[in-house]
């Protein structure tokens, strides 16, 4: 971060500004980056444009107004708009609009000698003679919908039909937009790197849609600037009470975590490397010290070339103590058991009529359907007639005959990744059964194991996050369900972040360091970076929703993680837990030192646990009574019952 930044941190407001004039160019910025949604988490299309925000001056009030105009106009929606594909100098003349240098802070921060009266009542937005050509360009209003009066149409355009705004199509996203922010429900900057020039503005409109600016080559600093300055003169200003000035929820988020925050060993591990499985293989390839594998690939992950070898043991595939040759054996005996698998599925049709015939005809077609549509932006399943896509569709359904149940939407977005990683069938099938069997962060939506979580989940935010827990109760109880964290929990985060950030998640919650539900710890650390418009702007239920689907594959998932494990130690380190959520840590530990830092859990007194408790929490260190698993869904429910006067 540098001096001058920190500084106007620490006092962001100097009297001795002048106050610009109506339309001046208070910040300007080219290569500013959106990303289209997509739920493809390897595709992301970087569009770039010119940013500016503009002094709006009116007799005794001043607004802020923000644009964005595409570099590239095109009416192909899916080709990408180049970094380098910048105006030349001629044409920004020709513009009469002078972009300024700003990797320094050279804003021209007039807003401290602002008239202190602002004045927001008038929502509309007038066209200048700059503005972008929305004829030649597509439409749409970049990442989400803004409302109407935030948005630039020129008369006479395929857009505007005698008064009236018609909506353009919704994948086309990355049109020109402009903005009062004045009128915005909130905007939050997330930087991205250490010094504080890079990352995300997040604006959010009073309707729940979602503009994201994102800054790769700096100049983030510069804007949180210019709203620091801005909102340090509405706070003083008569008009600082008005609620609907979107400047009153600006923060900004430092992808550096406070000391107290992070897990006293983050930055110890590098993750696993191609050396250090090596080192902890012996001369009969049984692998040593699992404990320093856990930590590597909780804390780092797994190097990409090195996935094919470790995920089958995270996957519960193989087991850590054997040997090479026990190995080999061992998927020859499984690769036969799988080709009498496939082979029953050939003929699974031909042997069954009536209801069963039916059930395997409804399986196979839900499967063709859901592969056709998965990661098929991934160079390994590209291309018409790609066999990868005929395997990942074999497995799948292969999985249902195994394992005599239906297919579950959402199953192929998690083969996929094994199947590009490990590249053959027979292993992919086993670790298949090995993620949905045998972890915990997997399930589906009728599972009474989906259920169990969400109350775990619901505990830890009563613990970790009272004010969003608080907020919770005031939406009723239809709010606890938390519909917006089923995603998270069934595809366990594969489309809220990119592929590699997902994967980070994934071999985090598979080394099972310390908790076997971290997957929940990075639900909270999700709400807790990225929620605070949420409780601050009371948001119903179905606003959370749509607030947290907007923020899909637009998230730091390397601070989520860093926060999760810092959450996960804080848990950790209470002195007392409540006996509702003894499960989160219990892990049978073969280590004296993880053993001796388990938490104790004290009964939450409930009706229930009268004659002992039912939940495993005792008054007692040394008694630990038997978890009681019905018995706590029982008394949940109730409790939200009473709660809620069902």
């Amino acid at each position: 971060m540098s001096a001058q930044f920190f500084q106007k941190l620490l006092n962001p407001v100097s009297a001795s500004k002048a106050a610009p004039l109506d339309g001046e160019i208070l910040y300007s910025r080219n290569s500013v980056c959106i990303h289209p949604p997509s739920l493809l988490s390897n595709a992301i299309l970087h569009h770039t444009g010119y940013l500016t925000i503009t002094a709006k001056v009116e007799s005794n009030s001043t607004a802020l107004l923000l644009n964005w105009s595409p570099n590239s106009k095109t009416e192909n929606d899916n080709i990408k708009s180049k970094p380098d594909n910048l105006p030349s100098e001629e044409q920004n003349e020709e513009n009469e609009v002078k972009y300024e240098d700003t990797e320094e802070l050279e804003t021209k921060a007039t807003i401290n000698g602002l008239n202190e009266n602002i004045d927001v009542s008038e929502p509309c937005v007038e066209p200048d003679d700059n503005s972008a050509d929305l004829n030649k360009s597509p439409q749409a209003i970049h990442n989400f919908q803004f409302p109407e009066n935030s948005i630039r149409y020129k008369n006479g355009s395929p857009s505007y039909n005698q008064g009236h705004v018609i909506r353009p199509p919704k994948n086309q996203a990355f049109g020109s937009f402009h903005v009062n922010l004045a009128e915005m429900r909130s905007m939050r900057v997330f930087f991205r790197n250490v010094s504080c020039t890079c990352g995300e503005l997040i604006i959010a409109s009073q309707e729940s849609q979602y503009k994201v600016l994102h800054f790769h080559n700096g100049g983030l600093d510069c804007v949180a600037t210019v709203l620091l300055e801005w909102k340090a003169l509405v706070k003083r200003s008569k008009n600082s009470s008005n609620t609907a000035l979107g400047i009153h929820h600006f923060s900004i988020v430092k992808p550096l975590l406070h000391p107290t925050q992070r897990h006293p060993e983050e930055g110890l591990y590098k993750g696993l490397t191609t050396d250090t499985w090596n080192l902890l293989s012996d001369e009969y390839g049984r692998i040593q010290n699992e404990e320093k594998i856990q930590k590597a690939v909780f804390f780092g992950g797994v190097e990409k070339e090195l996935r094919h070898q470790v995920w089958p043991f995270l996957l519960k595939y193989y087991k850590l103590e054997s040997t090479v040759v026990e190995r080999d054996e061992y998927r020859i005996k499984k690769m036969n058991k799988y080709q009498n698998i496939n082979e029953a599925g050939l003929h699974i049709m031909e042997k069954t009529n009536g209801k069963e015939l039916d059930f395997w005809k409804n399986v196979a077609c839900s499967v063709e359907k859901d592969v056709l549509r998965t990661d098929r932006a991934n160079p390994y399943y590209q291309g018409e007639g790609n066999p990868n896509l005929d395997v990942l569709q074999r497995i799948l359904f292969n999985y249902s005959v195994y394992s005599k149940t239906g297919y579950t939407q959402g199953m192929s977005d998690l083969l996929s990744p094994l199947l590009i990683e490990l590249a053959n069938e027979s292993d992919t099938f086993w670790c298949f059964v090995g993620l949905m069997q045998r972890t915990i962060f997997i399930s589906s939506p009728s599972d009474q194991d989906m259920e169990k979580q969400l109350l775990y989940l619901r505990e830890m935010l009563r613990l970790m996050l009272p004010q969003f827990y608080s907020h919770l109760i005031t939406c009723g109880p239809g709010s606890m369900e938390l519909l917006f964290t089923h995603r998270w929990i069934l595809l366990c985060f594969k489309r809220e972040f990119t592929e590699d950030e997902a994967l980070l998640v994934w071999e985090a919650c598979w080394a099972h360091y310390q908790t076997n539900y971290f997957h929940l710890f990075v639900s909270v650390a999700i709400i807790s970076l990225y929620g605070t418009d949420v409780y601050e702007n009371k948001l119903a239920s179905d606003e959370m929703l749509l607030h947290f689907s907007h923020l899909a594959m637009q998230m730091n998932g390397q601070l989520v993680l860093k926060k999760a494990r810092g959450l996960l130690h804080n848990f950790r380190m209470r002195k007392h837990l409540p006996c509702t959520l003894r499960d989160i840590c219990c892990l049978p530990s073969t280590y004296a030192e993880e053993a001796a830092s388990q938490p104790k859990f004290r009964c939450a007194g409930s009706n229930e646990c009268e004659d002992g408790c039912v939940y495993g929490g005792t008054d007692d260190a040394m008694n630990e009574p038997r978890f009681n698993i019905p018995k706590f869904f029982k008394q949940q429910v109730k409790t939200l019952e009473e709660q809620f006067k069902i």
